[in-house]
């Protein structure tokens, strides 16, 4: 659902966003784009991937058939998302193109987060290890 947080309770009519197509698969919004026309999600059920809801149109498009965590760039044009735990993509959202910019063989990476002028990203990486010991019991 949409509100408005700066108005009483009261006061709201509330906005639920529409269910995708097929109804079984579901949209979970990330990131509002910096314009405030916009919102990115990632697509969980028979067909994930990102997706963008526009407020104007009140549609979905959906933009790339993997990935999840999409946050916009400044430009309110493109998103940056993760997917597999494995990498990172741009998806241009007025072209629909994606490109990998980053991406890492042994650790799984984390959902991207972005400073407001987006010249800088963090995000989490975690590597797993193990020892593997024998013995022998007598």
């Amino acid at each position: 659902m949409v509100f408005d947080p700066n108005r009483p309770w009261k006061e709201q009519t509330p906005e639920t966003l529409p269910l995708l197509d097929p109804p079984s698969d579901r949209f979970d919004l990330i990131s509002w784009s910096p314009d405030g026309r916009l919102l990115a999600g990632q697509v969980s059920g028979e067909h994930p991937g990102i997706a963008v809801y526009s407020m104007a149109s009140r549609t979905y498009q959906r933009l790339a058939d993997f990935g999840e965590w999409p946050v916009w760039l400044p430009d309110s044009r493109r998103v940056l998302f993760v997917a597999n735990g494995s990498a990172f993509y741009i998806l241009d959202t007025s072209l629909r193109q994606v490109r990998k910019i980053f991406s890492v063989t042994r650790d799984v990476i984390g959902p991207p987060r972005l400073t407001r002028d987006g010249k800088k990203a963090y995000y989490s990486r975690r590597v797993t290890e193990s020892d593997v010991w024998l013995c022998t019991l007598q």
